[in-house]
């Protein structure tokens, strides 16, 4: 069973499923004047499996205290940096005026290919400085 990448990168083993066994049991069906989604009773098992596994994810790693006050927090750094820019104290920073972190904490312009370089690395370099 492939497991979803939230799955995988948090070490967390709810809801792995094999979703393209779970799609192929689906039928769609016309009860009344409305269509619906109808699945396979030998399937039941899986789509409770898969159900539970979603909702233990967000109980567990989407809703996770720390998680929560590590976005808070990160967002308290960028308000931070966004006044620094606005004081015209940018050069605290440690960013050049061209990249792309400081273009995006200014709402200038990103290239598609400057928005990719917006990763996790880039961001946690910058916070390491």
């Amino acid at each position: 069973m492939p497991e979803s990448g939230d799955s995988y990168n948090t070490a967390i083993q709810f809801g792995n499923v094999d979703l393209q066994n779970l799609i192929s049991a689906m039928r769609i069906t016309v009860i009344g004047q409305e269509y619906s989604v109808a699945i396979d009773e030998s399937y039941l098992s899986m789509v409770e499996h898969f159900l539970f596994g979603w909702f233990k994810m967000y109980e567990t790693v989407y809703f996770n205290a720390y998680k929560l006050f590590s976005e808070e927090l990160l967002q308290l750094i960028f308000r931070w940096a966004k006044t620094l820019i606005s004081d015209g104290k940018s050069e605290m920073l440690g960013m050049r005026e061209n990249s792309p972190l400081y273009k995006l904490l200014t709402n200038g312009t990103l290239t598609v290919n400057e928005y990719m370089k917006l990763d996790d690395p880039a961001v946690e370099s910058w916070l390491a400085r």
